[in-house]
Protein backbone atom coordinates (compact mmCIF):
# COMPACT_ATOMS: atom_id res chain seq x y z
CA UNK A 1 0.00 0.00 0.00
CA UNK A 2 1.90 3.60 -1.04
CA UNK A 3 1.66 5.86 1.57
CA UNK A 4 -0.48 9.05 1.20
CA UNK A 5 1.68 11.86 1.10
CA UNK A 6 -0.26 15.52 1.74
CA UNK A 7 -0.26 17.86 -1.02
CA UNK A 8 1.44 20.97 0.65
CA UNK A 9 -0.15 23.99 0.97
CA UNK A 10 0.51 27.42 3.11
CA UNK A 11 -1.36 30.42 3.60
CA UNK A 12 -0.02 34.16 2.74
CA UNK A 13 -0.83 36.59 5.57
CA UNK A 14 1.51 40.50 4.89
CA UNK A 15 2.62 41.51 8.24
CA UNK A 16 4.61 44.24 7.35
CA UNK A 17 4.17 46.38 4.49
CA UNK A 18 6.43 49.74 5.25
CA UNK A 19 10.00 49.28 5.07
CA UNK A 20 12.32 51.04 3.03
CA UNK A 21 14.51 47.72 2.49
CA UNK A 22 14.55 43.63 3.37
CA UNK A 23 16.84 41.30 3.38
CA UNK A 24 17.04 38.92 6.91
CA UNK A 25 14.48 37.35 8.95
CA UNK A 26 15.20 35.42 12.14
CA UNK A 27 12.64 33.31 14.51
CA UNK A 28 12.75 35.56 18.18
CA UNK A 29 11.85 33.66 21.31
CA UNK A 30 11.74 36.87 23.37
CA UNK A 31 12.68 34.86 26.73
CA UNK A 32 12.83 31.49 27.21
CA UNK A 33 9.30 31.01 28.52
CA UNK A 34 7.15 32.25 25.38
CA UNK A 35 4.68 30.10 24.12
CA UNK A 36 5.47 31.42 20.17
CA UNK A 37 7.86 33.53 18.46
CA UNK A 38 8.18 36.76 17.21
CA UNK A 39 10.23 38.45 14.56
CA UNK A 40 13.85 39.73 14.27
CA UNK A 41 13.88 41.60 11.11
CA UNK A 42 16.64 43.60 8.96
CA UNK A 43 17.69 45.53 5.83
CA UNK A 44 20.98 45.51 4.15
CA UNK A 45 20.36 49.41 3.58
CA UNK A 46 18.87 51.05 6.09
CA UNK A 47 20.11 49.47 9.04
CA UNK A 48 17.33 49.19 10.80
CA UNK A 49 17.05 45.87 13.20
CA UNK A 50 13.29 45.51 14.26
CA UNK A 51 11.93 43.33 16.65
CA UNK A 52 7.85 42.06 15.67
CA UNK A 53 6.18 41.10 18.15
CA UNK A 54 3.83 38.00 18.06
CA UNK A 55 0.66 37.97 18.30
CA UNK A 56 0.00 41.91 17.40
CA UNK A 57 3.44 42.19 15.44
CA UNK A 58 3.77 45.68 17.20
CA UNK A 59 7.16 46.71 15.92
CA UNK A 60 9.84 47.55 18.25
CA UNK A 61 13.38 48.83 17.33
CA UNK A 62 15.78 47.02 18.42
CA UNK A 63 18.79 49.31 16.92
CA UNK A 64 19.91 51.27 13.87
CA UNK A 65 23.13 50.35 11.83
CA UNK A 66 24.71 50.97 8.86
CA UNK A 67 24.17 48.39 6.24
CA UNK A 68 23.44 45.98 9.32
CA UNK A 69 23.52 42.61 7.43
CA UNK A 70 23.44 38.71 9.24
CA UNK A 71 21.80 38.25 12.44
CA UNK A 72 22.12 35.82 15.42
CA UNK A 73 19.83 34.97 18.40
CA UNK A 74 21.17 33.79 21.34
CA UNK A 75 20.95 34.49 25.56
CA UNK A 76 24.17 35.78 25.99
CA UNK A 77 23.68 36.56 29.88
CA UNK A 78 21.62 33.51 31.08
CA UNK A 79 18.88 35.54 32.20
CA UNK A 80 16.73 33.70 29.87
CA UNK A 81 15.85 36.88 27.19
CA UNK A 82 16.83 36.25 24.30
CA UNK A 83 19.74 38.58 22.64
CA UNK A 84 20.21 40.07 19.25
CA UNK A 85 23.97 39.75 17.34
CA UNK A 86 24.48 41.49 14.22
CA UNK A 87 27.19 41.74 11.71
CA UNK A 88 27.25 45.29 10.09
CA UNK A 89 28.89 47.54 8.08
CA UNK A 90 29.44 45.66 5.61
CA UNK A 91 28.87 47.58 2.31
CA UNK A 92 26.54 48.26 -0.27
CA UNK A 93 27.46 44.47 -1.73
CA UNK A 94 30.70 41.86 -2.03
CA UNK A 95 32.44 43.55 -4.50
CA UNK A 96 32.38 47.03 -3.10
CA UNK A 97 32.19 45.82 0.93
CA UNK A 98 33.30 48.89 3.43
CA UNK A 99 37.15 47.42 4.37
CA UNK A 100 36.72 49.40 7.97
CA UNK A 101 33.19 47.87 8.99
CA UNK A 102 32.64 44.28 9.70
CA UNK A 103 31.81 45.11 12.91
CA UNK A 104 29.91 42.67 15.34
CA UNK A 105 27.51 43.85 17.77
CA UNK A 106 25.93 42.48 20.86
CA UNK A 107 22.05 44.30 21.06
CA UNK A 108 21.41 42.99 24.87
CA UNK A 109 17.73 42.32 25.49
CA UNK A 110 15.74 44.86 28.14
CA UNK A 111 13.26 42.99 28.71
CA UNK A 112 9.35 43.57 28.28
CA UNK A 113 9.07 46.13 30.76
CA UNK A 114 11.68 48.08 29.10
CA UNK A 115 9.94 47.75 25.72
CA UNK A 116 9.19 51.28 24.01
CA UNK A 117 11.80 52.82 25.79
CA UNK A 118 14.41 53.35 22.95
CA UNK A 119 16.99 51.22 21.11
CA UNK A 120 18.60 48.05 22.51
CA UNK A 121 21.93 48.90 24.76
CA UNK A 122 24.93 48.06 22.21
CA UNK A 123 28.25 46.08 22.70
CA UNK A 124 30.86 46.37 20.19
CA UNK A 125 32.61 42.04 19.69
CA UNK A 126 34.85 42.84 17.13
CA UNK A 127 35.16 43.77 13.43
CA UNK A 128 36.54 42.06 10.38
CA UNK A 129 35.50 43.52 6.80
CA UNK A 130 32.89 41.79 4.97
CA UNK A 131 31.63 40.17 7.83
CA UNK A 132 28.77 38.08 5.91
CA UNK A 133 27.60 35.77 8.62
CA UNK A 134 26.90 34.76 12.33
CA UNK A 135 26.85 31.64 14.46
CA UNK A 136 26.79 31.32 17.92
CA UNK A 137 27.68 28.40 20.09
CA UNK A 138 29.67 27.15 23.33
CA UNK A 139 33.24 27.61 22.05
CA UNK A 140 35.32 29.59 24.70
CA UNK A 141 38.47 27.39 25.34
CA UNK A 142 41.94 28.62 26.46
CA UNK A 143 43.90 27.12 23.71
CA UNK A 144 44.64 28.10 20.61
CA UNK A 145 41.53 26.56 18.00
CA UNK A 146 42.82 23.51 16.04
CA UNK A 147 42.58 24.09 12.37
CA UNK A 148 42.15 21.86 9.50
CA UNK A 149 41.65 22.19 5.49
CA UNK A 150 38.92 20.05 4.61
CA UNK A 151 38.09 21.63 0.99
CA UNK A 152 40.26 23.57 -1.29
CA UNK A 153 38.85 22.43 -4.96
CA UNK A 154 35.49 22.93 -4.86
CA UNK A 155 34.12 26.17 -3.28
CA UNK A 156 35.24 29.65 -4.34
CA UNK A 157 32.68 31.70 -2.27
CA UNK A 158 31.26 30.59 1.51
CA UNK A 159 28.02 31.53 1.58
CA UNK A 160 26.81 29.69 4.79
CA UNK A 161 27.79 28.52 7.98
CA UNK A 162 26.25 26.18 10.75
CA UNK A 163 27.33 24.65 14.02
CA UNK A 164 27.47 21.20 14.46
CA UNK A 165 29.09 18.89 16.46
CA UNK A 166 32.80 17.75 15.03
CA UNK A 167 32.81 14.59 17.33
CA UNK A 168 29.90 12.08 16.28
CA UNK A 169 28.96 8.87 15.10
CA UNK A 170 26.67 10.83 12.57
CA UNK A 171 22.94 10.50 11.10
CA UNK A 172 24.19 7.33 8.54
CA UNK A 173 21.15 8.54 6.45
CA UNK A 174 21.98 12.00 6.70
CA UNK A 175 21.58 14.84 3.67
CA UNK A 176 22.70 18.02 2.83
CA UNK A 177 20.12 20.03 1.01
CA UNK A 178 22.09 23.22 -1.03
CA UNK A 179 21.33 25.96 -3.70
CA UNK A 180 24.04 26.36 -5.70
CA UNK A 181 26.69 27.40 -7.09
CA UNK A 182 26.89 30.80 -5.38
CA UNK A 183 23.37 32.55 -5.55
CA UNK A 184 22.57 29.83 -7.81
CA UNK A 185 20.13 27.60 -10.01
CA UNK A 186 20.17 23.81 -8.82
CA UNK A 187 18.50 22.49 -5.80
CA UNK A 188 20.47 19.59 -5.05
CA UNK A 189 21.67 17.31 -2.44
CA UNK A 190 24.33 15.77 -1.42
CA UNK A 191 24.66 12.21 0.35
CA UNK A 192 27.59 10.08 1.76
CA UNK A 193 28.69 6.97 -0.53
CA UNK A 194 32.15 7.16 1.17
CA UNK A 195 32.60 7.28 4.72
CA UNK A 196 36.32 7.55 6.65
CA UNK A 197 38.19 10.02 8.50
CA UNK A 198 40.72 10.56 4.96
CA UNK A 199 38.40 9.54 2.74
CA UNK A 200 34.57 10.95 3.06
CA UNK A 201 33.03 11.40 -0.43
CA UNK A 202 29.41 12.41 -0.90
CA UNK A 203 27.31 12.35 -4.60
CA UNK A 204 25.63 15.41 -5.56
CA UNK A 205 21.89 14.37 -6.85
CA UNK A 206 20.38 17.82 -9.07
CA UNK A 207 16.69 17.77 -8.46
CA UNK A 208 15.73 20.97 -10.25
CA UNK A 209 16.64 24.01 -11.63
CA UNK A 210 15.56 27.36 -11.66
CA UNK A 211 16.53 30.71 -13.42
CA UNK A 212 16.27 32.72 -16.72
CA UNK A 213 18.38 31.53 -19.42
CA UNK A 214 20.37 34.26 -18.99
CA UNK A 215 20.75 33.43 -15.07
CA UNK A 216 21.38 29.72 -16.12
CA UNK A 217 24.64 30.65 -17.72
CA UNK A 218 25.82 30.39 -13.90
CA UNK A 219 27.32 33.84 -13.37
CA UNK A 220 26.71 34.08 -10.06
CA UNK A 221 23.18 35.92 -10.20
CA UNK A 222 20.98 33.06 -10.38
CA UNK A 223 17.67 32.89 -8.03
CA UNK A 224 18.69 30.66 -5.55
CA UNK A 225 19.78 32.48 -2.03
CA UNK A 226 18.41 30.08 0.60
CA UNK A 227 17.64 26.65 1.92
CA UNK A 228 15.33 25.97 5.40
CA UNK A 229 15.14 21.75 6.10
CA UNK A 230 12.38 21.05 8.23
CA UNK A 231 9.74 18.60 9.13
CA UNK A 232 6.87 20.94 8.06
CA UNK A 233 4.51 17.91 7.39
CA UNK A 234 5.13 15.82 10.38
CA UNK A 235 6.05 12.65 9.30
CA UNK A 236 9.06 12.60 11.26
CA UNK A 237 11.15 13.40 8.19
CA UNK A 238 12.57 16.22 7.11
CA UNK A 239 11.63 18.55 3.72
CA UNK A 240 13.02 21.01 2.77
CA UNK A 241 12.05 24.50 1.61
CA UNK A 242 13.80 26.98 -0.84
CA UNK A 243 13.93 30.89 -0.94
CA UNK A 244 14.33 32.11 -4.38
CA UNK A 245 14.05 35.54 -5.50
CA UNK A 246 13.58 37.70 -8.88
CA UNK A 247 11.41 37.10 -11.56
CA UNK A 248 12.38 33.65 -13.17
CA UNK A 249 10.69 30.47 -15.07
CA UNK A 250 8.92 28.86 -11.76
CA UNK A 251 7.54 31.87 -9.57
CA UNK A 252 6.57 35.74 -11.10
CA UNK A 253 6.01 36.99 -7.78
CA UNK A 254 9.84 37.65 -6.35
CA UNK A 255 8.58 36.49 -3.03
CA UNK A 256 11.56 35.48 -1.00
CA UNK A 257 15.19 36.44 0.04
CA UNK A 258 15.52 35.18 3.76
CA UNK A 259 12.92 32.48 4.67
CA UNK A 260 12.63 30.95 8.36
CA UNK A 261 10.68 28.31 10.14
CA UNK A 262 9.12 28.02 13.38
CA UNK A 263 5.64 27.60 15.47
CA UNK A 264 4.71 31.10 14.35
CA UNK A 265 0.96 29.89 15.16
CA UNK A 266 1.18 28.24 18.14
CA UNK A 267 -0.56 25.10 16.86
CA UNK A 268 2.28 23.01 16.75
CA UNK A 269 2.92 23.28 13.04
CA UNK A 270 6.27 24.58 11.02
CA UNK A 271 4.87 27.85 9.56
CA UNK A 272 7.19 29.54 7.43
CA UNK A 273 8.25 33.36 7.73
CA UNK A 274 9.69 35.33 4.55
CA UNK A 275 10.94 38.74 3.25
CA UNK A 276 11.18 40.04 0.16
CA UNK A 277 14.65 41.11 -1.03
CA UNK A 278 15.32 44.89 -1.43
CA UNK A 279 19.05 45.56 -2.03
CA UNK A 280 19.99 48.90 -3.54
CA UNK A 281 22.03 48.75 -7.09
CA UNK A 282 21.55 45.17 -6.67
CA UNK A 283 17.88 44.00 -6.74
CA UNK A 284 14.89 45.78 -5.35
CA UNK A 285 11.80 44.55 -4.92
CA UNK A 286 9.40 47.76 -5.00
CA UNK A 287 7.64 46.23 -2.01
CA UNK A 288 9.97 44.64 0.44
CA UNK A 289 7.16 43.17 2.85
CA UNK A 290 7.48 40.69 5.57
CA UNK A 291 5.01 37.65 5.23
CA UNK A 292 3.90 35.01 7.51
CA UNK A 293 2.72 31.55 5.55
CA UNK A 294 0.99 29.18 7.89
CA UNK A 295 0.88 25.79 7.65
CA UNK A 296 -2.48 24.40 6.58
CA UNK A 297 -1.65 20.84 5.39
CA UNK A 298 -0.18 19.17 8.45
CA UNK A 299 -2.10 18.01 10.45
CA UNK A 300 -2.46 20.36 14.12
CA UNK A 301 -0.13 19.45 16.32
CA UNK A 302 1.35 16.95 14.16
CA UNK A 303 5.04 18.90 14.03
CA UNK A 304 6.55 17.77 17.67
CA UNK A 305 3.57 15.90 18.55
CA UNK A 306 5.97 13.12 17.61
CA UNK A 307 8.13 14.09 20.26
CA UNK A 308 5.95 15.45 22.86
CA UNK A 309 2.67 13.15 22.60
CA UNK A 310 3.03 9.55 20.87
CA UNK A 311 -0.21 7.37 20.68
CA UNK A 312 0.03 3.89 20.00
CA UNK A 313 -1.95 0.62 21.12
CA UNK A 314 -1.20 -1.33 23.91
CA UNK A 315 -3.46 -4.61 25.70
CA UNK A 316 -6.89 -3.38 23.22
CA UNK A 317 -6.54 0.21 25.17
CA UNK A 318 -4.75 3.52 24.07
CA UNK A 319 -1.30 4.42 25.80
CA UNK A 320 0.07 7.80 25.49
CA UNK A 321 3.50 8.42 25.54
CA UNK A 322 3.90 12.43 27.25
CA UNK A 323 7.02 14.59 27.19
CA UNK A 324 7.57 16.40 30.74
CA UNK A 325 6.06 20.02 30.37
CA UNK A 326 9.34 21.32 31.40
CA UNK A 327 10.90 20.09 28.47
CA UNK A 328 8.55 21.60 25.68
CA UNK A 329 8.28 25.38 24.41
CA UNK A 330 4.58 25.02 22.89
CA UNK A 331 1.68 23.16 24.28
CA UNK A 332 0.51 20.02 22.99
CA UNK A 333 -3.05 18.51 22.79
CA UNK A 334 -4.04 14.46 21.46
CA UNK A 335 -7.86 13.95 21.20
CA UNK A 336 -9.18 10.78 22.82
CA UNK A 337 -12.55 10.05 23.23
CA UNK A 338 -16.07 11.62 23.05
CA UNK A 339 -18.71 10.14 25.88
CA UNK A 340 -22.05 11.03 26.66
CA UNK A 341 -21.59 14.43 25.11
CA UNK A 342 -18.35 14.86 25.90
CA UNK A 343 -15.20 15.70 24.09
CA UNK A 344 -11.68 15.00 26.36
CA UNK A 345 -8.05 15.24 24.82
CA UNK A 346 -4.99 14.94 26.65
CA UNK A 347 -2.95 18.41 26.71
CA UNK A 348 0.74 19.00 27.68
CA UNK A 349 1.60 23.04 28.92
CA UNK A 350 5.01 24.39 29.06
CA UNK A 351 5.28 25.74 32.55
CA UNK A 352 4.72 29.25 33.31
CA UNK A 353 1.87 29.41 30.59
CA UNK A 354 -1.27 30.38 30.20
CA UNK A 355 -4.48 27.75 29.39
CA UNK A 356 -7.80 29.22 27.98
CA UNK A 357 -11.03 27.94 28.70
CA UNK A 358 -13.90 28.15 27.10
CA UNK A 359 -17.51 28.35 29.28
CA UNK A 360 -18.47 25.05 30.47
CA UNK A 361 -14.90 23.39 29.83
CA UNK A 362 -13.76 21.29 32.44
CA UNK A 363 -9.96 19.95 33.17
CA UNK A 364 -8.58 17.61 35.31
CA UNK A 365 -5.00 17.69 35.96
CA UNK A 366 -2.62 14.96 35.52
CA UNK A 367 0.60 16.20 36.29
CA UNK A 368 1.81 19.31 37.53
CA UNK A 369 -0.47 22.05 38.36
CA UNK A 370 -2.74 25.27 37.38
CA UNK A 371 -3.66 28.19 39.01
CA UNK A 372 -7.25 29.20 38.70
CA UNK A 373 -8.07 33.15 40.28
CA UNK A 374 -5.22 31.99 43.23
CA UNK A 375 -6.91 28.23 43.80
CA UNK A 376 -4.14 25.79 42.73
CA UNK A 377 -5.23 22.31 40.90
CA UNK A 378 -2.95 18.99 41.12
CA UNK A 379 -3.61 15.87 40.14
CA UNK A 380 -5.33 14.98 43.96
CA UNK A 381 -4.96 17.67 46.15
CA UNK A 382 -8.84 18.03 46.04
CA UNK A 383 -10.25 18.19 49.73
CA UNK A 384 -10.74 14.44 50.67
CA UNK A 385 -14.07 12.86 50.73
CA UNK A 386 -17.02 13.68 51.74
CA UNK A 387 -15.90 17.02 49.73
CA UNK A 388 -16.82 17.42 46.32
CA UNK A 389 -15.58 19.94 43.91
CA UNK A 390 -16.55 21.05 40.02
CA UNK A 391 -13.86 20.19 37.52
CA UNK A 392 -15.19 22.95 35.50
CA UNK A 393 -13.53 26.72 35.85
CA UNK A 394 -15.34 30.10 36.23
CA UNK A 395 -12.21 31.51 34.98
CA UNK A 396 -11.54 31.22 31.42
CA UNK A 397 -7.57 31.38 31.59
CA UNK A 398 -5.66 29.27 33.96
CA UNK A 399 -2.01 29.51 34.45
CA UNK A 400 0.92 26.65 34.43
CA UNK A 401 2.75 26.31 37.18
CA UNK A 402 6.32 27.63 36.97
CA UNK A 403 8.63 24.85 37.66
CA UNK A 404 6.86 21.67 36.33
CA UNK A 405 4.20 22.66 34.00
CA UNK A 406 0.96 20.52 33.59
CA UNK A 407 -0.54 17.67 31.80
CA UNK A 408 -4.50 17.67 32.07
CA UNK A 409 -7.78 16.32 30.17
CA UNK A 410 -10.15 18.63 28.83
CA UNK A 411 -13.61 17.82 29.25
CA UNK A 412 -15.60 19.37 26.41
CA UNK A 413 -19.07 19.72 26.30
CA UNK A 414 -20.27 18.82 22.14
CA UNK A 415 -23.85 18.66 22.68
CA UNK A 416 -26.63 19.58 25.53
CA UNK A 417 -26.14 17.97 28.99
CA UNK A 418 -28.11 14.97 28.65
CA UNK A 419 -29.35 11.43 30.40
CA UNK A 420 -29.95 8.43 28.72
CA UNK A 421 -32.12 4.79 29.10
CA UNK A 422 -29.31 2.83 28.82
CA UNK A 423 -25.33 2.44 28.42
CA UNK A 424 -25.74 1.29 24.80
CA UNK A 425 -27.33 4.68 24.18
CA UNK A 426 -24.68 6.46 25.50
CA UNK A 427 -23.03 8.33 22.48
CA UNK A 428 -19.56 7.10 22.32
CA UNK A 429 -16.99 8.23 19.72
CA UNK A 430 -13.52 7.01 19.65
CA UNK A 431 -11.03 10.24 18.19
CA UNK A 432 -7.97 8.51 19.23
CA UNK A 433 -6.14 8.63 15.88
CA UNK A 434 -3.30 6.36 15.23
CA UNK A 435 -2.87 6.00 11.79
CA UNK A 436 0.01 7.79 10.66
CA UNK A 437 2.13 5.45 13.01
CA UNK A 438 0.46 2.65 11.08
CA UNK A 439 -1.59 1.06 13.67
CA UNK A 440 -5.25 0.50 13.73
CA UNK A 441 -6.88 1.52 17.04
CA UNK A 442 -10.48 0.14 17.65
CA UNK A 443 -13.41 1.47 18.53
CA UNK A 444 -14.13 2.00 22.21
CA UNK A 445 -17.45 1.15 23.71
CA UNK A 446 -19.50 0.38 26.95
CA UNK A 447 -18.78 -3.51 27.71
CA UNK A 448 -21.37 -5.22 30.46
CA UNK A 449 -19.22 -6.10 33.43
CA UNK A 450 -20.81 -9.53 34.07
CA UNK A 451 -18.85 -10.52 30.40
CA UNK A 452 -15.15 -9.07 31.36
CA UNK A 453 -12.47 -11.25 32.91
CA UNK A 454 -13.35 -10.40 36.45
CA UNK A 455 -16.74 -9.32 36.32
CA UNK A 456 -18.63 -12.97 37.04
CA UNK A 457 -19.83 -11.49 40.28
CA UNK A 458 -22.32 -8.74 38.52
CA UNK A 459 -24.09 -10.98 36.64
CA UNK A 460 -27.74 -9.42 35.51
CA UNK A 461 -26.59 -5.94 37.19
CA UNK A 462 -27.37 -3.07 34.70
CA UNK A 463 -23.39 -2.14 35.04
CA UNK A 464 -21.09 -1.36 31.94
CA UNK A 465 -17.18 -0.70 31.94
CA UNK A 466 -15.55 1.20 28.76
CA UNK A 467 -11.49 0.69 29.46
CA UNK A 468 -9.70 3.05 28.48
CA UNK A 469 -6.39 4.96 28.18
CA UNK A 470 -2.99 4.80 30.04
CA UNK A 471 -0.46 7.63 30.35
CA UNK A 472 3.18 7.18 30.47
CA UNK A 473 6.05 9.73 30.40
CA UNK A 474 8.28 9.58 27.21
CA UNK A 475 11.61 10.00 28.26
CA UNK A 476 11.66 6.97 31.35
CA UNK A 477 8.22 4.97 30.49
CA UNK A 478 6.64 5.99 34.13
CA UNK A 479 3.65 5.46 34.39
CA UNK A 480 1.14 8.44 35.44
CA UNK A 481 -2.54 7.67 35.26
CA UNK A 482 -5.13 5.69 33.75
CA UNK A 483 -8.99 6.50 32.71
CA UNK A 484 -11.33 4.42 32.18
CA UNK A 485 -15.27 5.19 32.00
CA UNK A 486 -18.36 3.40 33.81
CA UNK A 487 -22.19 3.49 33.61
CA UNK A 488 -25.03 2.03 36.06
CA UNK A 489 -28.53 1.62 36.43
CA UNK A 490 -30.77 2.64 38.81
CA UNK A 491 -30.19 1.57 42.54
CA UNK A 492 -26.80 -0.77 40.89
CA UNK A 493 -24.43 -1.22 43.79
CA UNK A 494 -21.64 -1.31 41.64
CA UNK A 495 -19.29 -3.44 44.46
CA UNK A 496 -17.56 -2.35 47.25
CA UNK A 497 -13.98 -2.46 47.68
CA UNK A 498 -11.11 -1.20 49.09
CA UNK A 499 -8.41 -1.33 46.13
CA UNK A 500 -6.11 -3.26 48.48
CA UNK A 501 -3.46 -4.46 45.99
CA UNK A 502 -3.76 -1.85 43.97
CA UNK A 503 -1.22 0.78 43.89
CA UNK A 504 -3.14 3.92 42.43
CA UNK A 505 -4.90 7.27 43.94
CA UNK A 506 -8.67 7.28 42.23
CA UNK A 507 -11.04 9.91 41.62
CA UNK A 508 -14.53 9.73 39.48
CA UNK A 509 -15.81 12.68 37.87
CA UNK A 510 -19.38 12.47 36.93
CA UNK A 511 -20.47 13.14 33.00
CA UNK A 512 -24.29 12.11 33.24
CA UNK A 513 -25.90 11.74 36.63
CA UNK A 514 -28.81 9.77 35.10
CA UNK A 515 -29.96 8.10 38.29
CA UNK A 516 -30.16 11.44 40.06
CA UNK A 517 -28.49 10.63 43.33
CA UNK A 518 -25.99 8.20 42.56
CA UNK A 519 -22.69 9.02 43.58
CA UNK A 520 -19.94 7.79 46.15
CA UNK A 521 -20.70 5.74 49.36
CA UNK A 522 -17.91 4.93 51.80
CA UNK A 523 -18.63 2.37 54.60
CA UNK A 524 -18.93 3.91 58.63
CA UNK A 525 -16.64 1.16 60.13
CA UNK A 526 -13.48 -0.59 59.28
CA UNK A 527 -15.10 -4.07 58.67
CA UNK A 528 -17.26 -4.89 55.60
CA UNK A 529 -19.35 -7.95 55.65
CA UNK A 530 -21.05 -8.51 52.10
CA UNK A 531 -24.19 -10.85 54.26
CA UNK A 532 -24.57 -8.15 56.79
CA UNK A 533 -26.94 -4.94 56.39
CA UNK A 534 -24.14 -2.23 56.62
CA UNK A 535 -24.11 1.29 56.26
CA UNK A 536 -22.70 3.89 54.05
CA UNK A 537 -22.09 7.50 54.10
CA UNK A 538 -23.28 8.73 50.50
CA UNK A 539 -22.66 11.66 48.49
CA UNK A 540 -24.27 12.48 45.50
CA UNK A 541 -22.25 13.88 42.50
CA UNK A 542 -23.30 16.32 40.19
CA UNK A 543 -22.46 16.82 36.58
CA UNK A 544 -19.06 17.82 36.26
CA UNK A 545 -18.03 17.05 39.58
CA UNK A 546 -15.37 15.00 41.18
CA UNK A 547 -15.54 13.65 44.62
CA UNK A 548 -12.38 14.10 47.13
CA UNK A 549 -9.75 11.25 47.62
CA UNK A 550 -11.04 8.27 49.74
CA UNK A 551 -8.17 7.31 50.44
CA UNK A 552 -7.00 7.18 54.44
CA UNK A 553 -4.81 9.98 55.30
CA UNK A 554 -2.19 10.80 57.91
CA UNK A 555 -2.32 14.22 60.36
CA UNK A 556 -0.53 15.92 57.43
CA UNK A 557 -2.99 15.29 55.19
CA UNK A 558 -0.60 12.30 53.03
CA UNK A 559 -1.71 9.62 52.06
CA UNK A 560 -1.43 6.66 54.39
CA UNK A 561 0.46 3.55 52.97
CA UNK A 562 0.06 0.23 53.83
CA UNK A 563 1.53 -3.71 53.03
CA UNK A 564 3.73 -3.46 50.32
CA UNK A 565 3.60 0.00 50.51
CA UNK A 566 0.08 0.53 48.56
CA UNK A 567 -2.42 3.50 49.43
CA UNK A 568 -4.97 2.28 51.72
CA UNK A 569 -8.38 2.57 51.05
CA UNK A 570 -11.65 2.66 53.43
CA UNK A 571 -14.29 0.38 51.71
CA UNK A 572 -16.32 2.03 49.20
CA UNK A 573 -18.30 1.77 46.10
CA UNK A 574 -20.30 3.98 43.56
CA UNK A 575 -24.07 3.71 44.33
CA UNK A 576 -27.03 4.25 41.45
CA UNK A 577 -29.52 6.24 42.60
CA UNK A 578 -33.48 5.80 42.01
CA UNK A 579 -33.65 7.62 38.71
CA UNK A 580 -34.97 5.86 35.86
CA UNK A 581 -31.66 6.65 33.69
CA UNK A 582 -28.29 5.61 33.82
CA UNK A 583 -24.80 7.12 35.46
CA UNK A 584 -21.89 7.73 33.80
CA UNK A 585 -18.79 8.63 35.21
CA UNK A 586 -14.94 8.21 34.60
CA UNK A 587 -12.32 7.28 36.64
CA UNK A 588 -8.51 8.09 36.92
CA UNK A 589 -6.38 6.13 38.62
CA UNK A 590 -3.26 8.11 39.68
CA UNK A 591 0.25 6.78 40.35
CA UNK A 592 0.75 7.79 43.71
CA UNK A 593 4.70 7.82 43.39
CA UNK A 594 4.40 10.55 40.89
CA UNK A 595 4.90 14.32 42.28
CA UNK A 596 1.77 15.82 41.20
Amino acid sequence: MALSVPEPSFGRLVIDDDRSDGYWVETFHFSSDERVPGIIASGLVSGNVEFLDNPLATEEGADSQSTGFAVVVCDLTGNGLTDVVICHDYGPFMLECNMAGGWISWLENPGRDKLGSGMWKQRKIGRWPAMHRLSAGHFTQRTEWQREIIDDEHFTVIHEISTVKYVSEGDPMAYIATLDPFHGIAACVYTQIKKGPQASQWKRHVLDVYGTPTQLQKTGDGPGHYVVCADFDGDGDDEFILSLFGSMNRDDSGETIKVNSKNFGGIGKLDIISVRYNVARYYEEPQPIITLHLNEFAEANANGAREAIVPTLWDSEGLVYLARPSDVRVAQRLPLIEVAHYALSVEIHPKGSKIELEQGEGIKVLYGSVSDGGNIRSAVNADPFPQITPVASNHTMLSTDDESGTILLRIVPIGKADTWRTAQEVPVKTTFDTSRFGINFPELQFKKVEELWWGSGFKGVDFYNLSGFSFRFLDDKTHIAHLQFWAAGTNVNCGVHNHIGAMFQEVHICLSPGTQNGGMSRLQGDKYAADEEQSFEHIPIPRLYEHGGMWHRDTNGNPIRGKNNVITYPWHKWQGGSGPNVDVWMAVEFNPNVGS
